[in-house]
């Protein structure tokens, strides 16, 4: 897994396995700030191959949604 930071720019990504990217980007938003997550097909080779692999992840997105909002919600819980 791969991971790059740019505090300045609030990115992050995360690059991992044969495709996966994540993109992470924090925006001033009026009710705080807005968290937006982008998947990204990073592949090298067989790009063709991922949206047939994902098939195999198909009711995923609810699971990932609740993960994502855990994961919001930790960030910002102070220590």
């Amino acid at each position: 897994m791969r991971m790059d930071v740019d505090r300045e720019r609030g990115f992050v990504a995360v690059q991992g396995g044969w495709w996966y990217r994540g993109e992470y980007r924090v925006t001033a938003d009026p009710a705080g700030a807005r968290v937006e997550h982008r998947v990204v097909n990073a592949a090298s080779r067989g790009r063709w191959g991922v949206p047939l692999a994902n098939r195999f992840f198909v009711g995923f997105r609810k699971g990932v949604a609740a993960g994502f909002a855990a994961l919001l919600e930790e960030l910002g819980t102070p220590e």
